[in-house]
C-alpha cells in the first residue's frame, strides 16, 4: 500500500518536518511505502518557491497513492485541506495516524 501523508507545513517550525518523518518511519516499519511532501523537493533548490509551485508535485503524488494520513492540524492547512478534499473525491480513505495503525498495525501513540 501508497501512503501518502498530509498536514501542515506553512508556518510550522522547521516545516513540520520531525511530524512527517515519525509517521513516514512507522509506515515503513510496518511494510507500507510512505510518500512524505518533503521528500518530493529534497533534491531541488527551492528557494522562494510560492505554494502554488508545492502544491502540483504533491497533487500528483497523492493521485497515486492509496491512502492519505492526516497530521494533527491538517485542517487548519490550505494545503493539506485540498490534498484531503481531493483524496476523498477520488474516494481514498483518509485515516489520523492512530486509526491507520489501529488498521493496519504499530499502534503507537503519535
Amino acid at each position: 500500500m501508497i501512503v501518502y501523508i498530509s498536514g501542515p507545513i506553512s508556518g510550522m517550525p522547521n516545516l513540520n518536518r520531525e511530524a512527517f518523518e515519525q509517521v513516514k518511519k512507522q509506515i515503513i516499519d510496518i511494510g507500507h511505502e510512505a510518500v512524505n511532501p518533503h521528500d518530493l523537493f529534497k533534491d531541488l533548490d527551492t528557494e522562494g518557491y510560492t505554494w502554488h509551485q508545492f502544491m502540483p508535485p504533491c497533487i500528483k503524488a497523492l493521485v497515486d497513492c492509496n491512502v492519505i494520513i492526516t497530521l494533527p492540524a491538517w485542517d487548519g492547512s490550505k494545503g493539506a485541506s485540498l490534498e484531503v478534499d481531493i483524496a476523498r473525491k477520488l474516494d481514498k480513505p483518509v485515516f489520523t495516524p492512530h486509526k491507520f495503525f489501529e488498521l493496519y498495525g504499530n499502534d503507537e501513540q503519535i
